[in-house]
């Protein structure tokens, strides 16, 4: 939990006609997200690609166990290091200690924490995000 690195690169459908930034943590869903666009359109030119890199993710480790979604489509956020993580964490109201554990503005940082980053108030999440899945 926390603020992790995937065990692996995500793959995402890429193409002229498509414009979308979700990713999948297996190819194979990727896949199915491409057969489904095909569907909505038979002519739209769309592959498959892996990410050069591992995403990293951000769940909480309070008692809810959430993982750092988006707030429009509530799709988990992968981003591209765990720096971005922390600190999208902490434009969403999230606090990350020293040791690399979050907690979402339910649950809030333990008693006696080491905060590394805290919650930003006010301050809007970054629109160009790596992606979502």
């Amino acid at each position: 939990m926390a603020v992790e690195q995937l065990p692996g690169a995500c793959w995402y459908p890429h193409g002229d006609d498509f414009e979308g930034d979700a990713h999948y943590p297996t190819e194979a869903r990727a896949r199915e997200a491409e057969r489904n666009l095909r569907e909505g359109d038979p002519l739209i030119e769309v592959t498959v690609l892996p990410f050069p890199a591992p995403c990293w993710t951000v769940t909480c480790d309070g008692g809810c166990e959430v993982d750092l979604e988006d707030g429009e489509y509530e799709w988990t956020l992968h981003l591209e290091s765990r720096t971005e993580a922390e600190q999208v964490a902490g434009s969403y109201d999230w606090t990350v200690t020293a040791d690399s554990r979050a907690f979402c503005d339910s649950c809030g940082a333990p008693e006696g924490a080491v905060i590394a980053t805290r919650p930003i108030p006010g301050h809007l999440p970054r629109a160009d995000r790596r992606g979502r899945h």
